[in-house]
Order: structure tokens, then C-alpha cells, then sequence
């Protein structure tokens, strides 16, 4: 193998490796920002009935988030049924 080859394949990883950790980096901030946003919505909204997501517990604080999100155009028809 000639040292033209080598140092093309040593490029190539290392583009690959740069890649990897934009990917990673970008996987993680959409993870967060998720969090962020259902964290928020469980600890400052209220619920249909007035009362507050953050009093809830267990599939009401979840059916009542998913509803917050939904009656603001975030959400998913489906997984508020």
C-alpha cells in the first residue's frame, strides 16, 4: 500500500470520526431540549380541570402533559387517545 493510500484512509476516518460527533452532539441536545419541554410542562401547566400537572402523578400527569402539549399544536392526536 502506498503512503498516498494510508493517508487517504487516515482522512477518511478521521472525517468519519467528526461525523460521529456531530451526531452524537446533535442526538443529545434534541434528547435535552425534550426533557426541558416536558419537564416545564409538568411543573407549570395546569391541567384541564385547573389543577396542576405538577400535583399529579402516574397516567393522569402523563395524559394531562400530552394534553397540555396537544391543545398548543405540539403534540400528537394519536397519543393523547
Amino acid at each position: 500500500m502506498s503512503t498516498d493510500k494510508l493517508k487517504e484512509i487516515k482522512d477518511i476516518s478521521a472525517s468519519c470520526a467528526e461525523v460521529m460527533g456531530g451526531g452524537i452532539a446533535s442526538l443529545s441536545a434534541g434528547v435535552l431540549t425534550g426533557f426541558a419541554a416536558y419537564g416545564g410542562a409538568t411543573m407549570f401547566a395546569a391541567a384541564s380541570t385547573g389543577t396542576a400537572i405538577s400535583t399529579l402523578s402516574g397516567v393522569a400527569a402523563t395524559n394531562a402533559t400530552l394534553a397540555w402539549f396537544w391543545a398548543r399544536g405540539r403534540g400528537s392526536r394519536c397519543a393523547v387517545r
